[in-house]
């Protein structure tokens, strides 16, 4: 629904927010010569169209074709009959935010519960929001008919709040996280540790090797890929990064400050400082010697 006025066409909610300012001094809308709230009436003076919204209130108008007159809406609806029986409910409430919907029982548009997208009456949810204010995972609680959190670095829980599947990793430290089956919570990987199912890590993350102990270890600078060898105390670095950066960007892509990686004839990974991406090099050999370049 619209409302027409002499600033333009504007949405449902800006109109509400909106209509007073826009009215400025005559206070509410009407046609010359027409009833206060009605924009087109007879030469009698009876209303044939009302303003979409009652600019006092914000609530929405209809108008009873018997009297010809411009009847408010109740709080919160839409559109309504004559007599003022609602007919459709506003999705939200554009003061609070909250959602709107139509209590079965009595027919009146109510303000759902709090972190409810939709809901059967003021006090029963029947879907959540996502998350809460806090960025929580919620849950509809059939019990209660309330939104509840789940529990702390939970992504999904089922209706009793145990948890079904975790964040990919903690905010505060920057640890993965796995499911613990037998108690429904999530638990941290060891550090750097990608993947641990039971708490025992199974696989290290991207530029981490295992250690003799089973602990994961950052490969050496600029090493992208390592491993330890049986009975070595030092990684060895399969593959080096690809550009070491002086002042590290938000993308992907290499900037004028960057610099190309490669690996030393004793396997040892080298920035090569003489040849920068400003400079053209996208590529070095064993001998720091750029062997490559880019066209742009």
């Amino acid at each position: 629904m619209a409302a027409r006025t002499g600033c333009g066409t504007l949405g449902l909610g800006a109109a509400v927010l909106l209509l007073a300012a826009c009215m400025g001094a005559t206070g509410q809308a009407a046609a010359a010569g027409c009833p206060a709230l009605c924009t087109n009436c007879t030469a009698a003076g009876k209303c044939t169209a009302c303003e979409s919204f009652d600019s006092t209130t914000g609530r929405s108008m209809s108008l009873d074709k018997a009297t010809g007159t411009c009847v408010v809406c109740p709080a919160l609806c839409a559109d309504c009959t004559s007599a003022g029986k609602c007919l459709m409910c506003q999705p939200q409430d554009w003061i609070t935010g909250r959602s709107v919907a139509m209590d079965k029982v009595t027919g009146a548009c109510v303000l759902c519960p709090v972190n409810c997208w939709a809901c059967s009456s003021a006090t029963r949810c029947t879907l959540c929001a996502q998350s809460d204010i806090h960025d929580r995972a919620l849950y509809l609680d059939p019990a209660s008919g309330t939104c509840k959190a789940c529990p702390e670095n939970c992504e999904k829980c089922d209706s009793k709040g145990r948890c079904t599947k975790c964040e990919y990793s903690d905010y505060r430290t920057g640890r993965t996280l796995t499911l613990d089956a037998a108690t429904n919570t999530c638990l941290q990987c060891p550090e750097r540790c990608a993947t641990c199912p039971g708490g025992k890590c199974s696989r290290c993350l991207a530029g981490s090797y295992r250690d003799a102990d089973g602990s994961c270890k950052a490969c050496p600078e600029l090493c992208a890929e390592c491993k330890l060898d049986p009975g070595s105390k030092s990684p060895t670095c399969l593959r080096c990064d690809d550009f070491w950066a002086e002042y590290p960007a938000y993308w992907d892509e290499p900037d004028e400050w960057d610099f190309p990686v490669y690996m030393d004839k004793q396997g040892n990974c080298q920035k090569c400082t003489n040849n920068s991406w400003k400079g053209g090099c996208t590529r070095c050999n064993q001998s720091g010697r750029c062997v490559e370049c880019h066209d742009h």
